[in-house]
C-alpha cells in the first residue's frame, strides 16, 4: 500500500486484517528537513487468508492524498501466491 501527500500535508493509513492492525503509511512533511513538499510512503506485507476474513485500509486521521475526487495517488494490490 501506498499513497502520495498533498504539499506540506499529513497522511496516515493502517491496513487492517480482521480487525487487527497489520501495517501503516505516515508521513507529516512539514517537518521534513529536506525541500521536499510531498511524499509517497509505501509498505509491503505477505498475509495469510481463510475464507470470511476481511482486510481494508483506514485513515488515523484526517490525511491529505494527493489527487482530484476521481483521482487519488494512493494504491494497494493483492496477489495469491499460493492456494
Amino acid at each position: 500500500m501506498s499513497a502520495l501527500s498533498q504539499k506540506h500535508k499529513l497522511v496516515w493509513i493502517e491496513l487492517i486484517h480482521n480487525d487487527a492492525l497489520v501495517a501503516s503509511v505516515y508521513t507529516n512533511i512539514r517537518n521534513a528537513y529536506s525541500g521536499a513538499i510531498s511524499s509517497y510512503p509505501g509498505n509491503s506485507v505477505i498475509l495469510r487468508f481463510k475464507k470470511w476474513d476481511r482486510m481494508y485500509m483506514r485513515a488515523v486521521q484526517t490525511s491529505y492524498l494527493f489527487g482530484t475526487s476521481s483521482e487519488i495517488y494512493a494504491t494497494f494490490s493483492g496477489h495469491l501466491i499460493a492456494s
